[in-house]
């Protein structure tokens, strides 16, 4: 009877591991799809155009109405077409974006952005009492590439040197033609 009492528990562990199993893979491919690079290297005062993929894969497949959110970076980041897309069902979008770094930044500096992606309407996924909407976040950095402050203001340092030196040369030479004459 002890026996018993083991296999069916085994039993019962073994189909609330294949149920959780197929609830997570269900859960893993409902929402859509974010395609967009990790990192993104730009000089100050440059401009990026490009653009994020965007699969709608919400089963069953709808179309969906996507609020994109800037959490953060929105100072430099614009979404060309407006933060609001309609993707229809098994649509692949690309959604244009401009990226601008001021003509302060500095080599070195890393911007950060993070966006969220939200379905506004479809996309639904409902069971008998429950109804999910599932967003998509995307993270990624935007370093600056150049001299850093330290370059510049070394750069600058030495052309101001360079004057100096310059300066001083011509006042000696003066000196010394009056001193001949």
């Amino acid at each position: 009877m002890h026996n018993k009492m083991k296999n069916k528990t085994k039993i019962t562990i073994a189909i609330t591991l294949m149920l959780g199993l197929i609830l997570i893979s269900n859960l893993a491919s409902a929402g859509f799809a974010v395609g967009f690079p990790y990192k993104i290297s730009l000089h100050r005062g440059e401009t990026y155009e490009g653009s994020f993929s965007l699969q709608n894969v919400i089963p069953p497949t709808e179309d969906t109405t996507v609020e994109v959110v800037v959490e953060e970076g929105e100072q430099y980041i614009q979404f060309l077409d407006g933060k609001t897309i309609q993707i229809r069902a098994n649509e692949t979008k690309n959604i244009p974006i401009r990226i601008s770094i001021p003509d302060s930044a500095d080599g070195g500096d890393i911007y950060k952005a993070k966006i969220t992606f939200k379905p506004v309407s479809g996309g639904v996924q409902q069971g008998e009492t429950v109804s999910l909407r599932f967003s998509v976040g995307k993270t990624f950095d935007i370093e600056v590439v150049g001299p850093t402050k330290g370059e510049r203001m070394a750069k600058i340092a030495s052309v101001i040197l360079f004057i100096i030196v310059i300066i001083l040369i011509i006042v000696l030479v003066r000196i010394m033609m009056r001193k001949k004459k």
